[in-house]
């Protein structure tokens, strides 16, 4: 039976490059999500022809979540009508005053956050380092595509791009935003909430059986 599990390819690889991991037996298992994900919500996605971003960090200040870095960026995009930006997290009057157009949220309970989730169109995740993403996949249980900063474990989380979209630098951010259509939204929404399906608790939870209980 393996010694360890690693919530993604990428920590897996790293994981088996490392002295501590190279001769030692491991396997891959995403990290499953609560039940609550998985219940019928009975919103209804946005009719606005705005485009609606939703950023959500415990704190959104920390320079790893790369909100800082795409400050600029995320700025110009405010003074088009045609976006809007919601933020979840803990922020400094130092962000919010570099963000005036940004509607800035607080902390949230999960109830409120998956509503919040379904009256976006598209989380954003400019992290410079992530490992696993847990809220790439709480998006996607949502119907709820992102665009994610190409780092660690997100081109998996948005499976390389089919249920999401990547990103290098800064200026393929603002371009994405500027050229995504709601409708390809909607199609890799959809695709992200059916590749979801496989991390409700009881799935993961057959996958730790099986992988231990041999």
């Amino acid at each position: 039976s393996p010694s360890y599990v690693a919530p993604t390819d990428w920590i897996h690889q790293e994981f088996k490059s490392s002295l501590l991991g190279k001769d030692r037996e491991s396997v891959k298992i995403l990290n499953p999500l609560p039940s609550r994900f998985f219940a019928e919500v009975k919103l209804e996605k946005s009719k606005s022809a705005q485009l609606k971003l939703l950023i959500v960090a415990a704190n959104l200040d920390d320079p790893t979540k790369g909100v800082w870095d795409a400050v600029d960026v995320l700025s110009e995009l405010l003074q088009q009508s045609s976006v809007s930006l919601s933020m979840v997290g803990t922020a400094s009057k130092k962000l919010v005053s570099r963000l005036p157009g940004a509607v800035f949220m607080g902390q949230m309970n999960p109830k409120s956050l998956i509503e919040l989730m379904n009256r976006h169109d598209v989380l954003l995740v400019p992290s410079l380092f992530e490992n696993a993403g847990t809220v790439v996949a709480e998006a996607a249980s949502q119907r709820l595509p992102t665009i994610a900063r190409r780092v660690g474990g997100m081109p998996e989380m948005t499976n390389h791009g089919e249920t999401g979209f990547l990103f290098d630098e800064r200026a393929d951010l603002k371009q994405i935003v500027n050229t995504v259509s709601k409708r390809e939204l909607q199609i890799k929404g959809r695709l992200a909430k059916e590749w979801a399906q496989q991390l409700k608790p009881e799935l993961i939870a057959a996958q730790y059986a099986a992988a231990f209980l041999k």
